[in-house]
């Protein structure tokens, strides 16, 4: 059975990214050790997601229907927006690069993030606890790795370091 990994790149920098470097090491080592994995690359920053409205919702989305119909663009937008949640489901890694701006993640990442989570497809609703019902994630993930990084230069009464973080969830990558 051939792996699928899902590459997200979010940082605005470009090749003066810390994320992108790490990102890119990191699937490297992966397709090292799996030669035969298969990448689906999206970089979010030369090509953001729409933000979300009841419009830009994927198809599967239980609100999108809400949208009414939809002219020519707005219908490429969902078309979209509806690849990127089918991406993401038929991964089985996914590696995203999480830079830092203004202490927050980018916006174009909290767009992909607000549609790829669709209650009912990415996530369920699971017990209840101390009168709260938490969410259930239902992708079939083996791997998601979040790395982040930070340029901690431009934060005062520091000093000029710079922090890189990696996350890794579920399983290690080593």
């Amino acid at each position: 059975m051939v792996m699928k990994l899902l590459h997200i790149d979010s940082s605005i920098l470009g090749s003066h990214s810390v994320s992108r470097r790490l990102t890119a090491a990191i699937v490297d080592k992966l397709k090292r050790a799996n030669p035969q994995i298969e990448v689906t690359y999206r970089d979010l920053a030369a090509a953001p997601p729409a933000h979300m409205t009841l419009a830009t919702l994927p198809g599967d989305h239980p609100s999108s229907a809400k949208a009414g119909p939809l002219d020519r663009a707005a219908q490429r937008i969902r078309d979209e927006s509806q690849r990127m949640l089918d991406e993401f489901m038929a991964a089985d890694i996914v590696v995203i690069g999480v830079p830092m701006y203004n202490w927050s993640i980018p916006t174009q990442l909290k767009a992909w993030i607000d549609m790829i989570v669709v209650p009912g497809k990415t996530f369920t609703y699971g017990r209840e606890v101390r009168k709260r019902v938490w969410p259930v994630g239902s992708a079939s993930l083996s791997r998601l790795l979040a790395v982040s990084s930070m340029d901690r230069r431009r934060r005062p009464f520091r000093q000029n370091t710079r922090r890189v973080i990696c996350v890794r969830c579920c399983r290690s990558w080593e």
